[in-house]
């Protein structure tokens, strides 16, 4: 958004989206700017307009107005090109112009960065798999302790008339309802505490990794943990189910 700089010596500069929303500029802003941290003197310059970059905190600057701030009246470093030309041909006419040493498409720059990002997106679904897997471990064994140490509610149940099924329904039911409501609560609460976790990974490594909400990764995972979560019932029932007669009789004898 914004607009085209005026000459290649305006007053103007190009921040990228997260160094706007950083300091909160906008638009016709107007922002001092230094050529290193400790430089004494800078120039004034207006925001003339907010990309979508890659790096984190990405300034563009008209190219004379960049030789004066850096005072290198007749070097540069780096130029970004805007043009209407074909792809080829503009890399063409590029590399034909005396003294330049490389030239990069942005939309193949962009794409090399945010390919380093894939494994990574591979390795992060993979743990995330791995914990709601842990999740439903947990869930089962807690529930087993559970049934255990409810042994006595389950026998005087069992000797107030409940039959088998009955017993074994209200102890699966009970794990399976914890499983469903852990989803219910996770979902919402998924997109929020990934941004929070980007945000940290963001400031650590200096790049911009904008979170797209994957839903079909939040179906997947709420899937995989709907047909797991009864599985994690199974401790239970084999406890419920092991309330023998004779167990109940020793167990109600007790009290």
């Amino acid at each position: 958004e914004g607009r085209a700089f005026s000459t290649d010596d305006a007053a103007e500069l190009y921040v990228d989206r997260w160094h706007a929303d950083d300091l909160g500029l906008a638009v016709g802003d107007r922002v001092r700017c230094y050529p290193y941290y400790n430089a004494p003197e800078g120039i004034d310059l207006e925001v003339a307009g907010i990309f979508e970059g890659v790096s984190l905190g990405l300034m563009v600057l008209p190219l004379e107005t960049g030789r004066a701030l850096y005072e290198l009246p007749e070097l540069s470093t780096g130029v970004h090109v805007s043009s209407d030309l074909p792809r080829e041909e503009l890399l063409a006419s590029l590399h034909d112009i005396p003294d330049v040493a490389s030239v990069v498409y942005l939309g193949d720059a962009r794409q090399h960065v945010e390919g380093t990002f894939s494994g990574a997106r591979f390795v992060l679904m993979l743990a995330v798999t791995l914990a709601v897997i842990v999740a439903v471990i947990f869930l089962g064994i807690l529930a087993s302790l559970d049934a255990s140490e409810r042994a006595r509610d389950f026998a005087i149940l069992r000797a107030l008339g409940w039959k088998d099924g009955k017993v074994i329904g209200l102890c699966v039911t009970e794990v399976v309802a914890r499983g469903y409501l852990a989803i219910l609560l996770a979902i919402p609460a998924a997109p929020f505490i990934a941004r929070g976790i980007l945000a940290r990974v963001q400031e650590a490594n200096h790049y911009r990794m904008p979170l797209h909400d994957p839903y079909w990764m939040y179906a997947g995972l709420a899937a995989l943990a709907a047909v797991l979560i009864p599985l994690s019932a199974y401790p239970a029932w084999r406890v419920a189910q092991a309330i023998a007669p004779s167990r109940i009789a020793r167990v109600l004898g007790r009290e």
